[in-house]
């Protein structure tokens, strides 16, 4: 102890504090005499240090010392083994505000992450440099969640050039650096990661079909650095058409997995389809991989083409048997003219034969005369006209149902739909084969089912269904409309709570009249409005996604879409491709 004044101290006395964690003081006070002016003393003191407290490590002592009744109060900070520090040589080009942080873990979902260093840099070397001791818990760095790394963001042009972190005997560094251009963000990591992807997949039987029970084959490629030890692969899936008969784990090759190797699934996984999966979609699945020290899940697509014959229009000829007014009414007998399109992504087998039976839920009395129309040839996108002819009874009322339910037969199997005709009105024609998932909204009450639609072509009226009832309060959703021939580039009709909105795309959104809303039922609601509003469209079709909701976190874009996965205009990700046909 320094004495800087010109006064004397006769009875100085030093206490010293440990957490008793950190071990034990052989006495706490110790007696240090005088102390002369502009003089020095000493206290000395015998620490025993806990067999159980960490090595590389900050330990304090609380030290009060005690002249003349005076009290004195100081922290020491006693190195137990070695400082950690980690180190960061970057080389800017130009100048710019440079940030960084460290953290330990998934970046994504990190440990820990500090902002240690922010400042606007001139061109040049900059080495950094940080004391890491205290978060000794986190070190020496591994792979998995011990994994570090320091996210850069930088306004200027610039190589990283070292990142380093020294623990006891040991110094960790990067082998991978990477280079910014302004305003990028990157990461660099000690120690490298593996980066695993999903190269190629193979299927027997090839294309898969409903009903199958399906061999899988997967080939990977790790873009990144050596795994801990030998990787497993697990499949998984919620899809409620996939039933995993052999999921694993199977192993990725023999032993750790070195970056830049391709490596093939040691065995097959095997999973059976439904027979009901005739929507002509893919089935999602994941697949687990786990080196020992952390976990990568890939997705997965199994396509399983199927015919889906889809009604896009229905056209009512009561000339003969009726008052001509192209509606289906009691008492009448009329041609019903279909236009089935093949929407799936699979051609029919040979000469396609379609058949009409009224079905039992029909509110109506009506009767058709069973004769089949043969089609013809039915690939992919091809659209065909089908006739029958319904007669309804006379005891029949106007607002009663018809429910027609059609049957597509090939050379190989049976395709069905069906589509409901209320008396005295234009039929609803569904806008999807079938309907959208139910419960894969995200939490968003509002849980897209599939919408309808109808026109006369003068109005377009278009039909909402939720899984579940409306909340005409707050309810959110959308349907966008691409036409190939039309004023603006794409149309949006929102559906918001009790009100509705039309508006078409050009360099931005352009309100148009707002559409008619009503609510017929529980599940429903149908916005109406003059095709003329949407300007001049040269075609007589369109193509339709729809999406409810707000999810930014959990999808980017709506919480539910349909068809799954189309994105949003403003996203990346965005995709018109699978929306659905519309035509009149």
């Amino acid at each position: 102890m320094d004495n800087p004044v010109e006064a004397s101290c006769d009875a100085v006395s030093v206490t010293m504090a440990v957490d008793e964690e950190g071990g034990t003081l052989s006495e706490s006070t110790v007696d240090a005499g005088s102390l002369e002016a502009l003089g020095s003393a000493s206290a000395d003191f015998s620490l025993s240090l806990s067999p159980d407290w960490p090595d590389n490590t900050y330990l304090p002592l609380d030290v009060t010392v005690d002249a003349d009744g005076d009290l004195f109060f100081d922290t020491l900070i006693l190195t137990v083994g070695e400082a950690s520090e980690a180190r960061l040589d970057m080389d800017l080009m130009t100048e710019g505000l440079i940030q960084v942080s460290l953290g330990v873990g998934n970046p994504d979902e990190p440990e820990w992450e500090d902002l240690v260093y922010a400042s606007f840099e001139s061109a040049g070397l900059l080495a950094l440099a940080f004391d890491v001791t205290e978060k000794e818990p986190y070190l020496g760095p591994e792979a998995g969640a011990g994994r570090w790394w320091a996210r850069i963001v930088s306004d200027a042009e610039m190589n990283v050039q070292a990142f380093e972190i020294d623990f006891g005997d040991t110094t960790y560094s990067a082998t991978v650096y990477p280079f910014l251009v302004g305003g990028q963000e990157a990461l660099v990591y000690i120690p490298e990661p593996p980066d695993p992807v999903l190269l190629s997949s193979t299927t027997n039987p090839q294309p898969v079909a409903p009903g199958d029970s399906v061999s899988l084959s997967l080939s990977l490629y790790n873009m990144g650095a050596v795994t801990n030890d030998t990787t497993t692969a697990t499949l998984l899936s919620s899809n409620p058409s996939v039933t995993l008969v052999d999921a694993g784990p199977f192993d990725v090759g023999t032993g750790p997995w070195n970056g830049g190797e391709v490596r093939n699934v040691n065995q097959s996984f095997v999973f059976d389809v439904a027979a009901d999966h005739v929507d002509s979609t893919a089935v999602d699945l994941e697949v687990l991989l786990d080196d020992g020290a952390e976990q990568w899940t890939l997705p997965l697509e199994v396509a399983v083409p199927w015919p889906v014959m889809k009604i896009m229009a229905l056209r009512i000829d009561d000339s003969d048997g009726g008052d001509g007014d192209g509606l289906l009414e009691p008492g009448e007998t009329a041609t019903i003219e279909l236009d089935v399109l093949n929407a799936g992504k699979l051609s029919a087998t040979g000469i396609v034969v379609a058949d009409l039976t009224i079905g039992s839920s029909s509110s109506a009395t009506a009767s058709t005369t069973g004769v089949s129309d043969t089609l013809g040839t039915m690939s992919v996108g091809t659209d065909r006209t089908a006739e029958f002819e319904v007669t309804v009874d006379s005891s029949s009322a106007l607002g009663d149902t018809v429910d027609l339910e059609l049957s597509f037969s090939d050379s190989v199997a049976v395709y069905t739909t069906d589509i409901q005709v209320i008396l005295g009105e234009l039929p609803w024609l569904p806008l999807a084969s079938m309907d959208d998932n139910v419960g894969d909204s995200n939490g968003y009450g509002f849980d897209l089912l599939n919408a309808q639609w109808r026109t006369d072509g003068v109005t377009m009226e278009f039909r909402f269904e939720a899984a579940a009832p409306f909340d005409q309060t707050k309810d959110y959703a959308e349907a966008w409309m691409v036409s190939a021939g039309g004023d603006y580039s794409y149309y949006r009709v929102l559906l918001q709570g009790s009100t509705s909105r039309l508006q078409g795309y050009d360099s931005g959104f352009i309100n148009l009249p707002q559409p008619t809303l009503s609510f017929p039922d529980a599940t429903h609601a149908v916005l109406e409005w003059p095709i003329a509003d949407m300007g001049e469209l040269t075609t007589n079709n369109l193509s339709v996604g729809l999406g409810a909701g707000w999810c930014q976190v959990a999808t980017g874009s709506f919480c539910d879409h349909f068809p799954n996965g189309w994105g949003y205009y403003y996203h990346s990700t965005y995709n018109s491709s699978s929306f659905f046909p519309i035509s009149w």
